[in-house]
């Protein structure tokens, strides 16, 4: 017996032999599953950017104020570099997240129309999205990743120099 989804000569790749077309024919309940992934997905990215907005406002009150704290007149306050050193890559980090809530928003949206009016290439445009939000997220850990090994390395670095200068 042959098996059914082994390729044949007149068949194009990734195309079952049941099928004379490239369609994919979704049922109802899939259609729900996907508009409520759509509902979330929309939800998740407006709650994002308006955490990130609140995020870098408080950044920016809170670079101001620290900034403040290095001229206060009782005291010595904090140091100029401390607050610059505190509020910059938090900002940074910040910033680095607009991007893939972004794409989960726009992800909600475009499948939400897709499925409203039933339009195929605003789908296709949905999991592009998806796809950009998932390999963004994906890098991202890679890099910490990365940059938590440097620390351990780094750490041991120490470590065993300052044990070795205490011999």
């Amino acid at each position: 017996m042959d098996n059914p989804y082994q390729d044949s000569e007149n068949q194009s790749p990734g195309q079952s032999p049941q099928s004379e077309n490239n369609f994919l024919i979704l049922q109802p309940l899939t259609i729900e599953y996907l508009r409520e992934i759509a509902k979330w997905a929309r939800l998740l990215g407006i709650l994002g950017l308006v955490c990130i907005g609140l995020g870098l406002i408080f950044l920016v009150l809170a670079g101001i104020s620290m900034g403040s704290l290095s001229d206060a007149k009782y005291g010595k306050g904090m140091p100029q570099f401390t607050a610059i050193f505190m509020t910059i890559p938090s900002f940074l980090i910040t910033l680095i997240y607009i991007y893939p809530i972004w794409c989960l928003y726009k992800f909600g949206n475009n499948l939400k129309v897709a499925i409203d009016i039933k339009d195929s290439l605003y789908l296709e445009n949905a999991f592009n999205y998806l796809k950009k939000h998932y390999r963004f997220i994906g890098i991202l850990i890679f890099v910490l990743i990365g940059i938590y090994i440097l620390m351990v390395v780094g750490f041991l670095i120490a470590f065993f120099s300052g044990t070795m200068a205490n011999l």
